[in-house]
């Protein structure tokens, strides 16, 4: 029996799904898995993410043929097992690995004389998805796979302005610029640094005129093991490319301090974050002015965070809304959280992503309340739906249609804006180009 050897190639396969006029996508053409091609390959298939994949092989044979997988390798599956001679089409596809080590098996195709051998090789499960969602790097919470090095987002409702996100090889955000492509220039910079523990340690923002400074963040972190409540007043914010972290539940902070310009007035707020006790958190905030030299206090408040017990008696009010009660699932992620105006339910998926969050307002044991949201994902763990609902009703985001490069990372995706009372929303596509560390 002789052994056939012919050159791989791999392409992006075509199915048929139509977007209309939104012209930013390839070929007008969405992926919906990220299917590959490989024609009478003799080396190896390679999946690049462990997320579930599939894989055309077209072979190409004189007489009818057989494929097999090697036994006990239940999770690479073929479409089928044997067929005639002439073209063929087989599609090869993997499950989830979940596993934290690579995985291999191999794929025979026989025909007369002629056996064809394929490795078909995938990567390990992310470790990273078993972490705390506010643990991650921003590459994380984005929910990116591999070494993403830059980003460049522009969209269909603003073709001429685009947004480059870069990072570095441990997936912390070091930049946002938002440029102006008629003009030719950058309007806004976002510049983050890190320490070792990828503690976001500064953030300075930027405009293109002459440079100038216009907002700077820094943070210290002296509360190794906790958690800070940045804010409660509504939604935690988990949007990771926010230029400051209001919002937010932050690991470790202990302090942040925040300087931008109002007219003629260099403006300061000062936080710290002090535990009094295991159960015991003080936000104390300072704010002042300079002008010139001249510094012009602005007052001082504080607000008192209970973390580790449930309890329904709220602490004296402000005229803002505080956090009084958190809890957290058995791998850090909230669960709960209670504030001065209501409370907050937190549910998690397998991946740690959070896939639904339930406001109340009235009294704890009653349904829930308007504000809340719930969301669903694809296999690649890609947003498909988010339901928010609110006193005017349930407005649905729903992405249905993705496109895929070889590392499982979207490229360009369909979205539809449905809000209270229609049946039908807006659509826009969005497009995403992508660069790797080698």
């Amino acid at each position: 029996m002789r052994l056939s050897v012919l050159p791989a190639i791999l392409v992006s396969a075509v199915i048929g799904l139509a977007v209309g006029s939104c012209g930013l996508l390839d070929n007008s053409v969405l992926l919906d898995e990220g299917a590959k091609t490989i024609k009478n390959d003799s080396t190896t298939i390679r999946v690049m993410s462990s997320l579930p994949d599939s894989t055309r092989l077209v072979i190409n044979t004189g007489s009818s043929w057989e494929a097999s997988i090697r036994t006990g390798d239940s999770w690479c599956t073929l479409s089928k097992y044997s067929g005639p001679a002439g073209v063929d089409t087989i599609y090869v596809r993997v499950g989830e690995n979940t596993g934290t080590s690579a995985r291999q098996t191999w794929l025979v195709v026989e025909s007369g004389n002629m056996i064809m051998r394929f490795k078909v090789m995938q990567t390990a499960a992310e470790a990273w998805h078993d972490t705390p969602y506010w643990n991650r790097t921003a590459a994380q919470r984005l929910g990116l796979h591999g070494k993403v090095s830059k980003i460049t987002v522009t969209d269909n409702r603003h073709s001429t302005e685009s947004s480059i996100y870069s990072f570095d090889e441990r997936g912390n955000l070091l930049s946002n610029q938002s440029i102006d492509k008629v003009a030719n220039r950058y309007d806004t910079t976002r510049t983050f640094t890190y320490d070792d523990a990828n503690h976001r340690i500064t953030c300075t923002v930027t405009e293109d005129a002459g440079n100038t400074v216009v907002r700077t963040w820094s943070y210290e972190y002296n509360n190794p093991g906790r958690y800070v409540a940045f804010s409660a007043t509504g939604w935690l914010d988990t949007n990771p490319l926010a230029e400051d972290m209001r919002g937010m539940i932050v690991p470790d902070l202990s302090a942040s301090h925040k300087i931008w310009k109002d007219s003629l007035l260099e403006c300061h707020e000062d936080k710290r974050f002090v535990f009094e006790s295991d159960s015991r958190l003080l936000i104390i905030t300072n704010r002042w002015q300079l002008e010139d030299t001249v510094r012009t206090n602005l007052g001082c408040d504080t607000m008192k965070v209970s973390y580790n017990y449930y309890s329904r008696m709220l602490l004296p009010s402000t005229s803002r809304g505080y956090v009084t009660n958190c809890s957290y699932y058995s791998n850090g992620m909230l669960k709960m959280m209670q504030t001065s105006t209501g409370a907050y339910d937190y549910v998690e998926n397998q991946q740690c992503m959070l896939v639904a969050s339930y406001s109340y307002t009235g009294p704890m044991d009653e349904p829930h309340s308007y504000d809340s949201y719930e969301c669903d994902y694809n296999v690649n763990h890609d947003l498909v739906e988010r339901r928010l609902r609110d006193s005017r009703g349930v407005t649905t985001e729903k992405y249905p249609q993705y496109q895929y490069d070889d590392q499982h990372n979207w490229t360009a995706r369909m979205e539809e804006v449905i809000k209270p009372g229609f049946t039908e929303g807006v659509q826009n596509a969005t497009k995403r180009e992508i660069l790797y560390y080698k």
